[in-house]
């Protein structure tokens, strides 16, 4: 039997081509029509955070390499020029199906009295509430920027939504603004009163009011955008004498990466977008329009809002295992025998009961543990932190 060259370039497929399909499938969980609505609505916003977190460091650590001239070829024989063109193709037909899927879901949201809605549509009493809500919520927050030869462009913080407003004054000379959405406000806002829940986007109740905040000017267009940044951390641990510093120093580094993804919200203005390329200094290949609300990572917090329950699916509460109690000896337990936990159908409490149990016991003197993507307040971690405070 003749032996194959196992090396060769058609056995293997590019990692991050074979990423973008993983996250196709579960973007494609938002179209299973039997799951609930607000979970497949989870499921954009999952795939959408996790493409966010794809440009800002696989994206980007390919950008450095091709800026600095690195001609290494993949084991599926892709050059890093290769890797890029791929990967925009790929990811552009996928953020289309993204968008593609949330109107879809929106309709269906609509149908059962989830109702997303224009300003400009609203009822009379609507429009009223919304524009006291915008004098005394909205507008002391805002902050409009001009761009022209004395005002340069500012910069603009990674993962923000901005609008950019072409303008004209009353010379008729021709210039750009900007105006940040605030994101210390709900991005999503609900309308009080009325008939279903009725909910607006904030970037478009700035839009109505934007006349009134670049006065002596007339607004021609105004187009959203959001930009994702290369946060990719790049530490030497072999060559630096306080690793926590080098680390320190590259976390503020990664808020001001530059640009590796413009997102923009459809548009025929040429010149809004050769703008925002040009001062943002990204390719057209970096350029990913959308034709729908920007940033389908904001409905992570849409769907934890009050009273959304019947949309999503009735909470899971996990059980106790029959061979523990609440208040077991854990180490008895298992000395006499293992103890399988099959999570999450079992709680994850006998996990934490251990660890903390093993923080304070004086017998115990290391605990080993593999953490992967633990919580900001996870007590697993308070549990070791304590145990190393005791000598572990």
């Amino acid at each position: 039997m003749k032996k194959k060259d196992l090396s060769r370039h058609e056995y293997f497929y590019n990692r991050e081509l074979s990423w973008l399909k993983f996250n196709l499938r579960v973007l494609k969980e938002s179209a299973v029509k039997g799951t609930s609505l607000l979970v497949r609505l989870k499921f954009i916003a999952i795939s959408a955070s996790n493409l966010d977190e794809f440009f800002m460091v696989r994206v980007a650590g390919l950008c450095d390499n091709y800026d600095e001239g690195v001609e290494r070829i993949d084991a599926a024989g892709l050059s890093v020029k290769d890797q890029l063109d791929a990967i925009a193709e790929s990811a552009n037909t996928q953020v289309k199906t993204q968008y593609k899927y949330l109107m879809a879901l929106l309709l269906e949201l609509r149908n059962v009295g989830l109702v997303f809605q224009r300003v400009e549509d609203l009822s009379d009493d609507a429009k009223l509430w919304l524009e006291e809500y915008y004098m005394e919520v909205i507008y002391p927050v805002l902050t409009p920027m001009a761009v022209d030869a004395s005002r340069p462009f500012p910069f603009l913080a990674n993962r923000t939504l901005n609008l950019a407003v072409k303008l004209i004054d009353n010379d008729g000379e021709a210039s750009m603004g900007l105006i940040q959405v605030p994101s210390v406000l709900d991005r999503i806002i609900e309308l009080p009163g009325e008939e279903k829940r009725t909910f607006v986007f904030l970037e478009d109740v700035i839009a109505m009011h934007s006349e009134d905040l670049f006065n002596g000017c007339k607004i021609l267009d105004m187009v959203p955008f959001r930009m994702t940044r290369d946060a990719d951390l790049d530490v030497e641990e072999d060559d630096i004498d306080d690793l926590l510093k080098e680390v320190e120093k590259s976390l503020r580094k990664r808020k001001r990466g530059a640009p590796v993804r413009l997102e923009l919200y459809k548009t025929n203005n040429e010149h809004i977008r050769l703008f925002l390329m040009e001062n943002l200094d990204v390719s057209d290949m970096e350029v990913y329009e959308v034709n729908s609300p920007i940033d389908a990572t904001y409905f992570f917090k849409f769907i934890g809002g009050t009273g959304m329950w019947p949309w999503l699916y009735e909470p899971f509460v996990s059980q106790l295992p029959m061979e523990l109690t609440d208040d077991a000896d854990l180490f008895a337990a298992i000395r006499k025998k293992d103890i399988l936990l099959h999570h999450p159908y079992e709680s994850f409490d006998p996990v934490i009961k251990l660890v903390n149990d093993a923080a304070n016991d004086p017998g115990v003197l290391a605990i080993k543990q593999t953490l992967y993507s633990v919580s900001g307040n996870s007590p697993i971690v308070a549990a070791l932190a304590r145990a190393a405070e005791n000598g572990k």
